[in-house]
């Protein structure tokens, strides 16, 4: 080989050499790259599944004030949401009689007798409908208002009937009314008709103090259908799973700076955590809480 031959030989070994040399420098650079990360831990304690329903706000008994007699509506001291005692007058009525004589030219003999007669509150409780105006003209029986025994008031909670197993007599849950309002309450007991339409089964669930609230709110209840008392957990933002969500992984923190990705059998789950079934994690081990989304199988990470 001549030493010209020698000398174009050196040149592209030369060049060949400075370009394998930067891309290995940006291979190393790009291997070194660390995703800023922060962690949690799993721990145990316990997790529990939940359903939520509906319950509607009613009065389960109430009490129909009627008329007593034919005659007219001459004075009404009740209006909807007054609560009422047993016996308190409602409803002033007038015979057909007095009432024209009193609106006639009739002799001031005859106008003194007035022929009106108090409708008393047929029980205790809070007015929920007033079906007549003064000056109506009623029939003897015929139904003037409506009071609801307070001591009635629950709210009925619709449960599908493949649900009634969840469903216990006693159990105890918070109401969650329309405001975020919170009111403790407890099932009182199974109604026995079902609805042939949506097949559901009613239960009354009654808060724990008295509270005044119209009928027809509905309010959401939510109870549990699975519970463990000594579960594994982990948050469930530390948890990530691919398109179909069949299958689950953790991103386990190993020496500080390198995550690699550990697949887990998913048990129940909540709002916030997730219960793992296997594989078995000691409360030391660490995982990846933020930054793990689009993380690599195994990624370099640095704990902020």
């Amino acid at each position: 080989m001549g030493q010209k031959h020698i000398r174009v030989y050196l040149l592209v070994l030369s060049m060949l050499g400075i370009d394998g040399c930067g891309e290995k420098k940006d291979i190393i650079e790009t291997v070194k790259a660390k995703v800023p990360v922060t962690i949690t831990h799993p721990m145990m304690a316990p997790i529990s599944e939940s359903m939520i329903l509906s319950a509607t706000s009613s009065y389960q008994r109430k009490n129909i004030v009627s008329a007593s007699m034919q005659g007219y509506i001459v004075r009404i001291d009740v209006a909807i949401g007054d609560h009422v005692s047993k016996g308190q007058p409602v409803f002033i009525m007038q015979t057909k009689e007095s009432h024209a004589l009193s609106v006639g030219n009739s002799p001031d003999s005859l106008k003194e007798f007035s022929g009106k007669i108090f409708i008393p509150a047929s029980a205790s409780g809070i007015v929920t409908s007033v079906m007549r105006q003064n000056g109506d003209y009623v029939q003897d029986g015929e139904q003037l208002c409506t009071i609801a025994d307070i001591g009635s008031f629950a709210f009925v909670l619709s449960v599908p009937y493949n649900y009634n197993k969840f469903i216990k007599i006693g159990e105890t849950s918070d109401l969650i009314l329309p405001d975020s309002m919170r009111i403790p309450a407890h099932i009182s007991k199974k109604l026995s008709s079902i609805d042939p339409a949506s097949q559901t089964q009613n239960y009354l669930i009654v808060p724990t103090f008295g509270i005044t609230i119209p009928e027809g709110v509905i309010a959401q209840v939510k109870l549990a259908t699975n519970q463990k008392s000594h579960a594994l957990i982990v948050p469930k933002q530390a948890v990530l799973a691919d398109e179909t969500m069949q299958n689950f992984w953790v991103m386990q923190v190993k020496s500080d700076s390198i995550a690699v990705k550990v697949p887990i059998e998913k048990g129940m789950e909540t709002d916030a955590a997730v219960e793992v079934i296997s594989p078995s994690f000691s409360p030391d081990e660490k995982f990846v809480l933020t930054g793990n989304y689009g993380m690599e199988d195994t990624a370099f990470v640095i704990i902020k």
